[in-house]
């Protein structure tokens, strides 16, 4: 078995810090505080987000529950439970 610096890290929703963003109400599951992790992931409860820009982001969207719309170059896209969203 090889050794691995980092611990494994499992962590609930409803204890992760939760914070206002433009993306909407986010819920820190892994962020850039936990050492050893190459990205981050938020459980973002986007109702009420508002139009934005990434420079250097990439986002990806699973839709757990309902249906929307992901707005993106002024093209309206539909999405639904079970809908993926990768931004590049």
């Amino acid at each position: 078995m090889t050794e691995n610096s980092t611990a494994l890290l499992i962590r609930d929703e409803e204890s992760a810090p939760r914070e206002r963003s433009t993306c909407g109400w986010r819920h820190l599951l892994i962020s850039r505080q936990d050492s050893g992790v190459a990205a981050w992931a938020h459980a973002v409860d986007i109702d009420g987000a508002k139009e934005h820009y990434h420079k250097r982001s990439t986002e990806l969207y699973y839709v757990l529950d309902g249906e929307g719309v992901v707005r993106l170059d002024g093209v309206e896209h539909p999405v639904h439970q079970g809908s993926i969203v990768h931004i590049p």
